[in-house]
């Protein structure tokens, strides 16, 4: 099992600009940006956390034990492995070649890292975390369903500052829209 993924690099962008959202919130004057900036990172980690995909490029780390077959990976999309680290049997710090495994599944909610062909896992020292894989996450550009999911939630935020009713899930569209990108692990 992985550990939960560090963001090591932060997100640059978010997935709405603040003209997008000031649009979806019918805002003409300047007057609401602040709010309307956190309302957009609050609603980007809102859908990531939901979902437990990455809307925009980052770098994360996670570990694990062991090397696998297959290994699954916690977070998704993946650009790209930039590293795989590992604690030899001497405790020693190593960085794994990437002709010994295969990255498959780029840009897609399931990537993996197998074995590759004719190649075999190093020994590793026994330690609950002796596998560090750190990875380029979340999309080139963010699917238009995630982008209106991020906007009406801003806009929800917006328009009820004070909460409704005691609800503390998001409105039903917003849902709606994430349930076909969420991963489950």
């Amino acid at each position: 099992m992985w550990t939960e993924p560090v963001v090591t690099v932060a997100a640059g962008s978010e997935p709405v600009t603040l003209a997008e959202a000031k649009a979806q919130c019918r805002v003409t004057s300047s007057d609401h940006d602040t709010a309307l900036n956190l309302y957009i990172a609050a609603a980007r980690d809102y859908i990531e956390r939901y979902t437990g995909i990455r809307l925009v490029e980052q770098t994360v780390a996670f570990s694990r034990a062991a090397f696998r077959a297959r290994m699954v990976l916690p977070v998704a999309p993946v650009q790209s492995i930039a590293s795989i680290e590992y604690q030899d049997a001497d405790d020693a710090e190593q960085t794994l070649a990437s002709s010994v495994y295969d990255f498959r599944g780029a840009d897609t909610l399931r990537p993996i890292i197998t074995l590759a062909e004719g190649q075999s896992w190093p020994t590793v020292y026994s330690d609950a975390e002796a596998v560090t894989v750190t990875a380029v996450v979340g999309y080139a550009e963010v699917p238009e369903a995630l982008k209106h999911a991020c906007l009406l939630l801003v806009a929800h935020w917006f328009h009820n500052r004070e909460g409704v009713g005691g609800e503390k899930e998001a409105p039903f569209a917003v849902q709606a829209l994430l349930e076909n990108f969420r991963v489950f692990q």
